[in-house]
């Protein structure tokens, strides 16, 4: 087992937190070197960043080491959904600047709780880290919750309106799908330029798969989707 297996090990195991230190060091570069390329995207810096840690939290949980890579390279493809974020929510550019910096500060105190207690803290766990009342709070994650319509997985009751953190999986998720579950999955969520569309008819005009199938592909991607994002709920 290589040393980055190891140090991850030891933080699932054990809650070492000098290994999480060393790996968030590795992590720190990283990420800022994800982020470099777009110092001139319409979206803040910090708020990029503290998306990255999102996204390295997700890499944590999700790393296995018996498929041979490691951490680093794990967390490289995760941070590839940088660019998904810069396209998907590069209105948040132009929250103003105070805004900004209470989305950021919430994000980072989410992330250090969430690796505390290993599952997503509460509002009201936010507000007494943070020292700041749970109705803002409220407001700040409210804000940053995607806007996808609650029918998009009807039939197996998935989807609703999700935190960030699981938006982020949604467009992450992907990449996990036979070409026929993309083709349908990409019109379920309204990404890569599809329009959202739900209903089984239509799906199978526009793919030119019967009802069945697409009936049969649908339980098959929720199948495939439940299991992350209970990885992303247990943080």
């Amino acid at each position: 087992m290589g040393i980055e297996a190891k140090l991850v090990r030891d933080w699932k195991t054990k809650q070492d937190q000098e290994a999480l230190a060393k790996i968030k060091v590795q992590a720190h570069k990283q990420i800022q070197a994800a982020i470099y390329p777009y110092h001139s995207a319409p979206v803040s810096k910090d708020v990029l960043e503290a998306h990255g840690w999102t996204l390295f939290q997700q890499a944590l949980e999700s790393y296995n080491p018996k498929k041979g890579a490691n951490f680093s390279t794990h967390l490289y493809s995760r941070l590839k959904g940088i660019d998904r974020y810069v396209k998907t929510y590069q209105n948040i550019g132009y929250i103003p600047e105070a805004s900004v910096g209470k989305i950021t500060t919430l994000k980072s105190a989410e992330q250090e709780l969430a690796l505390q207690k290993r599952r997503p803290p509460t509002v009201q766990e936010l507000a007494n880290y943070l020292k700041w009342p749970e109705s803002e709070v409220a407001r700040i994650k409210k804000s940053l919750r995607a806007d996808i319509p609650g029918s998009a997985f009807e039939e197996t009751g998935m989807m609703n309106m999700r935190p960030q953190a699981e938006m982020n999986l949604l467009y992450d998720f992907q990449h996990e799908l036979t070409p026929e579950e993309k083709i349908v999955y990409d019109y379920l969520v309204g990404i890569n330029g599809k329009p959202k569309i739900d209903r089984g008819a239509k799906l199978a005009r526009k793919t030119g798969f019967s009802q069945t199938k697409i009936s049969m592909l649908r339980t098959s991607i929720a199948n495939k989707l439940k299991p992350e994002l209970g990885k992303i709920r247990s943080l």
